[in-house]
């Protein structure tokens, strides 16, 4: 059993709707000359593991749902839709989520950003579900300095209370009192990326030899729509001729600029030796143009992440696997440690991956039992289908019953 000391610092980031080649060491890698810029996130993939063959799902809530709970999004209920802002649901409060499971490693956990899984009670809400602070917003969409949707206000800062989660070896400890500002209006007319990166510095400064190992989650807002971002960043991509894709890539050069100085505080205060740092996008960019209808917001209107990124900086040298990966809670089984079943078997392993090996244990195998279970329930349910179906045809005489049952025999393997 690892004591808190064995443990590293996880910072999992989910980039909101980033096109697979906006990054410019993916532009490069087509012999493009790229027309954005990402030099610290290039930097990752130059130091860290690119997994290369690794899927999200289509929309936002799904994968947030599926990255969180460990479950394939058939068992949340969000394989098809996104939570809005009067959904009278949110993701079943039944399930255990990553920052329970952390906790209950040793670990304090804290989100900042975008939630997007529901929010109809206080239960649903992030501070409810194993975190111990937020910082962030509850739908899908806002605006990236008045923070908020249809002249609502949708900022939150907010102290944990939910259930107490035992430490490693010990005792559970009560829940802290709960202490949210529902109206977090101090924020207003700043950039959230800036706001974003400024508390995950906090975060890591404020941390000391001895406290819990943290586990941050960082859903930025950047780079869905609305298009904005400061002049700043905008001005340097003058060349670009579409408006939309030229402030597109000031969004991302802020964004980037964020990854930098997380990367560069990690740096500073001496954690970088003992940390992961992941970096992922949650459904690959939004397909057309912005400013055109989302598809109604279906699966075609959705992408692929590729590529994945993750830097344990000291951990392991660079490397890279093609191993197909979904987007799944990365829980690290540290020195062999299982989570007791509490947490699913729907993830996989990617430590080794991390510590170092060129092509890590990534395999279909990866993929965790759910795959096996899914695939073989698919097969009885039509195994169930095709024997009703040979049942109604004997009991008919009709043409349509003997044409059905040709029909099913030709289909036969000739084993059979």
């Amino acid at each position: 059993m690892p004591t808190a000391r064995d443990l590293v610092h996880i910072l999992f980031m989910l980039v909101d709707d980033w096109g697979s080649y906006d990054a410019s060491f993916r532009q490069r890698e087509l012999d493009r000359k790229p027309d954005v810029s990402t030099p610290n996130i290039d930097r990752l993939a130059d130091d860290g593991v690119k997994i290369t063959n690794y899927y999200t799902q289509p929309i936002c809530t799904p994968t947030r749902a599926s990255l969180l709970s460990g479950r394939y999004s058939i068992h949340t209920g969000s394989e098809h839709i996104l939570f809005g802002n009067s959904e009278p649901s949110c993701l079943p409060v039944r399930l255990v989520l990553m920052p329970e499971a952390f906790k209950q490693l040793g670990y304090a956990a804290h989100m900042i950003g975008k939630w997007h899984l529901g929010y109809v009670n206080d239960t649903c809400s992030p501070w409810s579900r194993g975190f111990d602070s937020f910082l962030g917003y509850l739908n899908g969409n806002e605006g990236y300095t008045f923070h908020g949707f249809s002249g609502l206000l949708d900022f939150h800062a907010c102290n944990g209370s939910s259930a107490a989660v035992p430490a490693l070896g010990g005792p559970a400890s009560p829940p802290p009192p709960s202490a949210c500002d529902t109206c977090a209006a101090s924020y207003e007319g700043e950039y959230s990326t800036h706001v974003y990166t400024r508390r995950v510095q906090q975060l890591l400064t404020g941390w000391r030899a001895g406290a819990p190992p943290l586990f941050l989650y960082v859903a930025w807002q950047a780079v869905h729509e609305p298009m904005a971002a400061p002049q700043r960043y905008v001005d340097p991509f003058r060349s670009i001729g579409d408006p939309s894709r030229r402030i597109y890539a000031g969004m991302l050069a802020a964004l980037d600029e964020g990854v930098g100085n997380i990367s560069a505080t990690l740096r500073a205060t001496g954690m970088h030796n003992r940390s992961l740092m992941v970096l992922s996008g949650d459904n690959g960019g939004m397909s057309g143009t912005y400013g055109l209808p989302c598809c109604n917001c279906g699966t075609s209107c959705g992408g692929l992440n590729y590529p994945y990124r993750r830097r344990a900086l000291s951990l392991r040298a660079p490397a890279s696997s093609d191993s197909v990966v979904p987007l799944l809670p990365q829980v690290p089984r540290l020195e062999g440690l299982v989570l007791g079943g509490r947490f699913p078997w729907h993830r996989p392993d990617l430590l080794a991956a991390a510590r170092g090996a060129r092509q890590g244990p990534l395999r279909a195998a990866a993929l965790g039992r759910g795959l096996v279970r899914h695939a073989a329930a698919c097969r009885r349910l039509v195994g169930g289908r095709r024997r009703a179906g040979r049942r109604a045809a004997r009991a008919s005489g009709s043409a349509a019953a003997a044409e059905a049952r040709r029909r099913w025999r030709s289909r036969r393997r000739p084993d059979r």
